[in-house]
């Protein structure tokens, strides 16, 4: 493999990662000000309205109910051609979509940090708020059903139309 392109893959791996201690590092510091429950729930606000700005490149797919559309979406424009998030499409039909990944940086960087698995946990309910942001901001529905946060084999996001479930 090109030298070039897997430096340039691990910088973004590293970078998610950064990205991942930047916001422990801002929790905690948050936290000794307001406490921790008062700092998850503005991180949790900003994250999601970063999330909101991301939906714009699924708008017109999201209008047409296009379920495999807005998976094929997710996976064609998953970082690093998806080797960092390993994104997949375990399911997909006219209502819904439902999306599996096996890596998360972040997830990889609260470990190393040390975080109990609880914290980290905790670190990912607050990093998934973007994920809120990007889907509800499309006017779906997300449904966040496992995570690698919590020791599961994968993260698997289920989206489909708000008030619509089986």
């Amino acid at each position: 493999m090109n030298t070039e392109i897997e430096k340039a893959r691990q910088e973004t791996h590293n970078a998610f990662k950064n990205r991942g201690i930047l916001y422990r590092l801002f929790f905690e510091e948050m936290s000794k000000e307001i406490g921790e429950e008062k700092a998850a729930t503005i991180m949790k606000r900003a994250i999601y309205r970063w999330g909101g700005v991301k939906s714009d490149r699924y708008r017109t797919l999201a209008e047409k109910k296009d379920f495999k559309g807005i998976a094929d979406e997710f996976i064609k424009t998953s970082v690093c051609n998806g080797q960092l998030f390993k994104p997949s499409v375990h399911k997909v039909d006219n209502k819904s979509t439902i999306i599996d990944m096996e890596g998360c940086p972040l997830v990889e960087a609260w470990r190393e940090m040390g975080l109990s698995e609880e914290e980290v946990a905790k670190m990912c309910e607050i990093a998934n708020a973007t994920d809120y942001g990007k889907y509800e901001g499309m006017g779906l529905k997300l449904t966040i059903e496992s995570t690698l946060a919590k020791g599961e084999e994968k993260c698997r996001l289920k989206i489909e139309e708000k008030g619509k479930s089986p």
